[in-house]
């Protein structure tokens, strides 16, 4: 009887662990290519997610309780590549911003300081002034860059996130760096 019980409890726990995991840790991935003639990134993957029916291309949600990673990676370009590994463009900055217009889905406070909520979703965000990932220069940019999105905040909110790419090989300094902005949608604790 004894038996029963410890099995009957261990289903139960099971069933509970795996109704958590299954909102925990979902990956999205957002592929990103460098349009420098344009001025831009172009967003190469569609709206997938939580309330992404009718959002624009980069658009990521997570629906209430659900957590995990975005990973950012660059078009044609190798995973964990950076310039000195041969790669033409990488990611020098992401930038947070809470602000903005939610049908564009365009930031408009990028830079500036940010509100405490943005850090129970984003955890590596400095509220100063938004920066996720930090500004490096090309040599220590990357073309693959995960970033992990906890959606604690209370109620849902949109997050605008701007992705900077950068051209490795510049010398002659021509060729500027292009960014994109596109939004998470982010359902909130339960």
């Amino acid at each position: 009887m004894k038996a029963i019980a410890i099995v009957l409890l261990s289903l139960v726990l099971a069933g509970c662990v795996s109704n958590i995991a299954k909102d925990f840790g979902k990956p999205f991935e957002v592929r990103l290519e460098a349009k420098p003639n344009q001025g831009t990134v172009k967003v190469l993957t569609k709206a997938q997610g939580y309330r992404s029916r009718g959002k624009k291309d980069g658009y990521i949600g997570y629906k209430p309780g659900q957590s995990g990673l975005t990973f950012f990676a660059v078009k044609n370009e190798r995973s964990v590549l950076n310039c000195a590994g041969g790669a033409d463009w990488v990611i020098t900055h992401v930038q947070l911003a809470t602000e903005g217009d939610p049908d564009e889905q365009k930031g408009t406070n990028f830079g500036e300081e940010q509100p405490d909520w943005l850090e129970e979703a984003f955890p590596d965000v400095n509220l100063d002034n938004g920066d996720l990932y930090p500004p490096v220069t090309p040599d220590l940019g990357t073309t693959f860059l995960p970033v992990n999105n906890k959606n604690a905040q209370e109620g849902f909110k949109l997050v605008y996130y701007k992705v900077t790419l950068s051209p490795c090989d510049d010398e002659g300094g021509t060729v500027s760096p292009v960014a994109t902005d596109p939004a998470w949608g982010n359902g909130g604790r339960d």
